[in-house]
C-alpha cells in the first residue's frame, strides 16, 4: 500500500512539473515577455563612443635593448552608429629609438550597438610593433610613451515626443490632446547629445532652443574638417562644432547656426517653423540629428633598459 501511494506522488509531481512547464512556454518563459508582445530595447543610450584600451601587458612594462615591441589596442563601439573610415595612431615617441613598422596609423571600422549586439561588446584589436628599440646614446634606461589617438565621424539621434499647438494660450474654448512645455533628452547612445529643448508655439510658428553637449569626454571636431592626421594637423577652427539637422511631421526646420559652437562642452541652436501646421494641438515626434567627428585617446609607457655588461 505504501508502494502505490508513493507512486501515486510521482505521478502527480510530474504532471505538476510538466503543466508549469508548459504554462511557462506559453506566457514567453517566466519573466519573459508574453508570445505576440514587442520587446523594447533602446540602443539608443549612453554617453560613449569609440572606447579604446591597450590589452593586458601591452605595451609591457620593461624589455631590453634590441628586443620586439608590441603595442596592442583593442577598440569597441559603444554608441549606437557605425564607424567608418575611421583612423587611429599612435604618437608621442621619439622615432630614432622607436620606429613603429609598417605604419604609426591604420584605418578602423567598428560596429555599433544593435540587437545581436546590445553592449557594444564587438571589438577588434591593431597592433602596432617596432621590431627592435634603441637606446639614446650613453643611456642606460629610456622610458618612452605612447599616445594612441582615435579619430572618426559619428552622429547622434535623439527623438522625442512635442505638443504642436497653434493656441498655446488657449484663446479658443476646447479641449486639447497635450500641452506644449520645454523636453529633457536622456544620452542618445553617442558621445555629443541632445540635453533638452525648449519650444515656443503659435498659430504661424514654432520654435525650439536645442541644448547640446560633450558627455563623452573626448574632442568634438567639425563635420566638414577631415580626420586624416586629426591627431596632428587639426586648426583650433575646426574643434568645437556641431552640425544639426531638425525635422517634425516631415517638415525640416531652418536651425541658426546650422553649426554649433560648442563653449565649455556645451551649445545652443535655435530651429523654427515658420507656416500654418494645423488648426488643433496634435502630438507627434521631433526628430533631431547631428553630425561631428570625434578624437579620443589613451596613454601608456614602457622601460627600455641596456642589456646587462652590453
Amino acid at each position: 500500500m505504501k508502494h502505490c501511494k508513493r507512486g501515486v506522488n510521482l505521478f502527480l509531481m510530474l504532471v505538476v512539473i510538466i503543466s508549469l512547464f508548459f504554462l511557462s512556454s506559453c506566457s514567453g518563459g517566466f519573466g519573459n515577455p508574453k508570445s505576440g508582445e514587442a520587446r523594447t530595447i533602446d540602443y539608443h543610450t549612453g554617453s560613449q563612443g569609440l572606447v579604446l584600451r591597450f590589452l593586458p601587458g601591452s605595451p609591457p612594462p620593461s624589455l631590453y635593448k634590441g628586443d620586439y615591441l608590441s603595442v596592442v589596442v583593442e577598440y569597441s563601439n559603444k554608441g549606437a552608429y557605425k564607424i567608418q573610415g575611421g583612423q587611429l595612431y599612435i604618437s608621442g615617441y621619439d622615432p630614432a629609438y622607436t620606429f613603429f613598422s609598417p605604419s604609426y596609423y591604420t584605418s578602423l571600422t567598428a560596429e555599433g550597438k544593435s540587437e545581436f549586439n546590445p553592449l557594444g561588446d564587438l571589438s577588434n584589436t591593431h597592433e602596432f610593433y617596432v621590431n627592435a628599440v634603441s637606446l639614446p646614446p650613453g643611456v642606460d634606461v629610456y622610458s618612452p610613451k605612447f599616445l594612441v589617438t582615435a579619430c572618426y565621424k559619428y552622429k547622434t539621434e535623439a527623438y522625442k515626443d512635442v505638443c504642436i499647438d497653434p493656441d498655446p494660450w488657449g484663446i479658443a474654448p476646447k479641449e486639447k490632446i497635450c500641452t506644449v512645455h520645454d523636453v529633457a533628452f536622456g544620452t542618445q547612445g553617442a558621445p555629443v547629445a541632445v540635453t533638452s529643448v525648449e519650444e515656443v508655439s503659435s498659430k504661424d510658428r514654432v520654435q525650439f532652443k536645442v541644448h547640446v553637449s560633450n558627455v563623452g569626454g573626448g574632442t568634438v571636431i567639425d563635420n566638414v574638417a577631415p580626420i586624416t592626421q586629426c591627431n596632428t594637423r587639426l586648426k583650433r577652427s575646426d574643434i568645437d562644432k556641431v552640425s544639426i539637422i531638425a525635422k517634425f511631421s516631415n517638415n525640416f526646420l531652418t536651425c541658426e547656426p546650422a553649426t554649433i559652437p560648442l563653449i565649455n562642452g556645451n551649445g545652443i541652436s535655435v530651429c523654427t517653423y515658420s507656416g500654418r501646421i494645423a488648426d488643433e494641438a496634435f502630438l507627434t515626434v521631433l526628430n533631431i540629428e547631428l553630425y561631428y567627428g570625434y578624437r579620443t585617446s589613451i596613454q601608456g609607457s614602457t622601460s627600455i633598459y641596456d642589456i646587462p655588461g652590453g
